[in-house]
């Protein structure tokens, strides 16, 4: 992620694949079209027809945080679920600032929308570094490293050391607006 720079400092090799740049509120995010990387348009058409004032899913790219357990939809629907503790480093899959669909359903099966967040923070850390209250956020019923270890070897079905790396990803519920 960029905290500085020049928007217009982009490698000669790379430039072809820019059309635009720049800097926006995060709340316009949610307002523009699929990125070049997602939706591909011709150069010189304008990014939409007119400009959207409510939050339209159907129009951001394809990102998910994916939760297995059915015990899970009612944390994350009551909001007492607001992190994920991943076994390694998802840092380059997840990034602070991105939209996501929350899913609920077994592995391989059909899953079920629960709500769409943004990703507020993205941290790696190892397992042994991780606060009381970052384990509460992924598991209300959880408070220690060893219970989250535990927890962590049920979930990969494998054992998990104290000094594993983990990703901790924070994020926020979007409310729609309804008509």
């Amino acid at each position: 992620m960029y905290a500085g720079g020049r928007l217009d400092d982009i490698r000669a090799e790379f430039r072809h694949e820019v059309a635009e740049v720049r800097w926006l509120p995060l709340a316009d995010a949610t307002t523009l079209p699929p990125t070049a990387g997602n939706a591909r348009r011709p150069r010189g058409r304008s990014r939409c027809s007119k400009p959207r004032t409510t939050y339209d899913r159907g129009r951001l790219p394809a990102f998910a945080l994916n939760f297995y357990s059915p015990v899970v939809e009612a944390q994350l629907r009551s909001h007492r679920k607001t992190a994920t503790i991943r076994l390694g480093d998802k840092s380059r899959k997840y990034q602070k600032g991105m939209i996501v669909s929350v899913l609920v359903g077994a592995r391989y099966g059909p899953r079920k929308h629960v709500f769409d967040a943004v990703i507020d923070k993205v941290e790696v850390k190892r397992l042994d570094e991780l606060s009381p209250r970052e384990i509460e956020h992924d598991n209300p019923e959880v408070r220690r490293p060893e219970e989250m270890a535990h927890f962590l070897s049920q979930l990969y079905n494998r054992e998990v050391a104290s000094n594993d790396l983990v990703t901790v990803i924070r994020f926020s519920a979007i409310k729609t607006n309804s008509i």
